[in-house]
């Protein structure tokens, strides 16, 4: 009969050494038969495995990327601590089991398209898409994703995404300044063409008047005139003029002045 006693580290010189003791039942006397193994570099290799762990999560949890891997359907199986820091949670529980919940419905579908293709695509893509953080802040997020499969058995969807609000923001705000420019540029090329077309219309008009007053004038001197073609001549002059006083108070609109300021 033997049975295991002890498993303890030796240190011999600089190797490190793991003994396993087994007491032996024989017939003279028990023995104690002592097995040796040296594992200093398996000891080495802990350590060394231990500490790129540690700078790998100290690298992670600064990163200004959120790393994350996803289910078909969104489904969270891994997230890094500076994608919960992104995401405004504190933990896993804070932020749900589904990474889809929390965004808008066309966001919520561009990302299920991507995710549900069937074979799922191993080569890197682009999306962008809207969400609401833990603490309600709706931000953008822009990610590259790809398949992976790990031999740890992790596999699905790997996201790294970076929030992207303040530069669509700035894009937001940007797109807005160009469309008034366009527009302050419509208004100036309208307001060009209105004067342009005042001045036109003017010449035209008074014209007309002078041609009227002067048929008026030319059927006075025939005799008595008509006072329905009377009427009708004064009305024209009339019309003309109110014609006129529209076309002045367009220039007058359009046609820039220089500001002046006066006390009173």
């Amino acid at each position: 009969d033997h049975r295991d006693l002890h498993s303890f580290p030796t240190r011999r010189s600089s190797d490190l050494s793991e003994a396993v003791a087994t007491l032996v039942h024989l017939a003279e006397r028990d023995v104690l038969m002592v097995q040796f193994r040296d594992i200093s570099k398996e000891d080495k290799v802990k350590r060394e495995l231990k500490r790129t762990e540690s700078r790998l999560k100290t690298f992670l949890q600064d990163l200004a990327e959120g790393v994350a891997v996803l289910g078909p359907h969104g489904e969270i199986r891994y997230i890094s601590d500076s994608a919960l820091a992104l995401l405004g949670a504190a933990d896993r529980k804070a932020l749900g089991r589904n990474f889809l919940d929390a965004c808008d419905e066309r966001s919520r579908q561009r990302l299920l398209e991507h995710l549900g293709r069937t074979p799922p695509s191993r080569e890197p893509y682009s999306v962008h898409y809207h969400l609401r953080r833990a603490d309600g802040e709706w931000r953008w997020h822009h990610a590259t994703c790809r398949y992976i499969e790990l031999e740890d058995d992790l596999s699905g969807h790997l996201l790294l995404f970076r929030d992207v609000s303040e530069q669509v923001r700035a894009e937001e705000a940007r797109r807005q300044s160009e469309q008034k420019l366009e527009y302050l540029a419509r208004y100036n090329a309208m307001g060009e063409m209105a004067v342009a077309i005042a001045h036109e219309l003017s010449q035209p008009l008074a014209a007309t008047r002078n041609f009227i007053e002067g048929t008026a004038i030319r059927l006075g001197r025939q005799g008595e005139v008509d006072p329905s073609l009377a009427w009708g001549l004064d009305s024209a002059v009339r019309q003309i003029e109110h014609a006129s006083l529209i076309i002045k108070s367009v220039r007058e609109y359009v046609v820039r002045l220089e500001q002046a300021e006066q006390r009173v």
